[in-house]
């Protein structure tokens, strides 16, 4: 996958991209502390990340077994519950 830049902030050549929703809505190419802010999480529906591979200069997905399939997202509310109660 060749992504040039976050999609947010602009910042080129991450080490680590996030394609995945925002918690506005529309899904974006963004850097790691962009979808700290804005994302809305990984896994099916809300994200998969990516790590740069410098001998090709393209980005290649992280599988759910290396990064960890449990994450808590929070929901794009005004309380933030996370969405998996479990953590």
């Amino acid at each position: 996958m060749k992504v040039k830049a976050c999609q947010l902030c602009g910042a080129e050549r991450c080490e680590v991209i996030v394609d995945g929703a925002t918690r506005s809505g529309p899904w974006a190419y963004m850097c790691v502390d962009c979808h700290k802010e804005a994302g809305y999480g990984l896994g099916i529906g809300r994200g998969q990340m990516y790590k740069l591979d410098p001998t090709t200069n393209e980005y290649v997905r992280v599988p759910d077994e290396i990064r960890g399939t449990r994450q808590t997202v929070t929901q794009p509310s005004t309380n933030n519950a996370p969405l998996n109660p479990r953590g």
